[in-house]
């Protein structure tokens, strides 16, 4: 089987998807990424192939006007209608990467196109060649009741190929979040970055921490970082929290994210460029921004989180990890040291967040492995 995977351009939606595209290379099946020139290495470093599709759009405008306008603010309601407002730049981004796209799918030929769920030029490139498309989700499926929506925003590009209307959104769906699986979908195992691709010296796992002091974990991911460097908030969390002698703070973060973090305590530890993964073993709590990629992985430790939403899918994953009983949700209002140091106390005192985080941790391990999902996407593509 030939089986060919998109997504756009950014880590977040690439990562999830080289587990099984790992699976599948290892059971025989040719394997192809297609990405835009920004994201190409990262399948690389998973052993996989890619080729480069599209420009290096540049969305990060878009996402500013998407992202909360200050440090106080309140993420902008949805467009009327209920379509999301980054439908349009998801649109822009199917324009940019179709053409490519189906160029590199009439060569390779796939029997399967598997895409993240905002790269919307993946299910017309599937379309041209006549194979099914799959979404491969990377966190809570956020674009399904938009539906509707989703159909109508991809008919300019469907015009342009000559194909049909497309519903891209209810087709199946790779989905790595705990919790039923949708008819027809297939629930995968979440497995975190560095927990399949060597990463380092083992040696460097931070040392347990101190008897009687509890850890806490402070990231903010890249996305914030990238968009305005008053909304990357961990260095600001991070002090707050310090501010308690019980508790240990650890900020995970990138080498160039290191100056946003502004003075710290001497007490707080900055882990560089090591896996989140990693990091958290020995952590009592996880503190984020809320991206799909962070919230996944404290679930796979078992860790009680409180998420600050700054973007309407940050939001949302940190709305559900509070739904499920793992955590706290806050929004930006509320990052202010008596409140954050509040919440904290009250995720780490009752007992019930941890325990809803460790059923969580066990659900995610207990859904199938890769290699599993792998055999079963074969079966069905082969039954066809």
């Amino acid at each position: 089987m030939r089986v060919l995977f998109t997504a756009w351009g950014w880590a977040t939606h690439v990562h999830p998807m080289l587990p099984l595209a790992g699976a599948l290379a290892a059971a025989g099946h040719q394997v192809l990424f297609a990405v835009p020139p920004a994201v190409k290495g990262i399948p690389a470093t998973a052993g996989l192939p890619a080729v480069a599709v599209g420009g290096d759009l540049d969305v990060l405008p878009a996402f500013r006007g998407f992202a909360v306008g200050s440090v106080a603010g309140s993420v902008p309601p949805p467009r009327p209608g209920g379509a999301p407002r980054v439908l349009g730049l998801f649109a822009d981004l199917a324009q940019e990467m179709a053409g490519d796209l189906v160029d590199v799918a009439r060569e390779f030929a796939p029997d399967v196109v598997l895409y993240d769920p905002t790269a919307l030029a993946g299910p017309v490139a599937a379309a041209t060649v006549g194979v099914p498309a799959i979404r491969h989700l990377y966190g809570l499926d956020l674009l399904r009741p938009a539906a509707v929506a989703v159909t109508r925003a991809l008919e300019p590009l469907c015009d342009r190929f000559g194909l049909p209307p497309i519903d891209p959104v209810t087709a199946p769906a790779v989905d790595p979040w705990p919790g039923p699986a949708r008819p027809g979908d297939l629930p995968i195992r979440y497995i975190p970055h560095g927990d399949y691709i060597p990463h380092g010296d083992g040696d460097r796992a931070l040392p347990p921490p101190a008897a009687g002091r509890r850890r806490v974990c402070v990231t903010w991911g890249h996305t914030m970082a990238r968009l305005d460097d008053e909304l990357f908030l961990a260095g600001r969390v991070a002090r707050a929290v310090a501010a308690d002698p019980s508790l240990e703070v650890v900020v995970a973060a990138a080498s160039g994210h290191r100056r946003l973090l502004g003075d710290l305590p001497p007490t707080v530890r900055v882990v560089e460029d090591e896996p989140l993964g990693r990091t958290l073993l020995g952590c009592d709590a996880l503190i984020s921004q809320g991206g799909a990629g962070t919230v996944l992985t404290g679930l796979v430790r078992g860790v009680p989180q409180l998420a600050v939403g700054q973007l309407p899918d940050h939001l949302a994953h940190a709305r559900r990890v509070a739904e499920h009983g793992a955590g706290r949700a806050l929004t930006p209002d509320q990052i202010q040291d008596g409140i954050l140091r509040r919440e904290l106390a009250l995720l780490l005192d009752t007992p019930s967040y941890l325990e809803a985080a460790v059923r969580l941790r066990d659900e995610i391990r207990a859904r199938p492995a890769p290699a599993d999902v792998a055999a079963r996407l074969i079966a069905i593509l082969t039954a066809r």
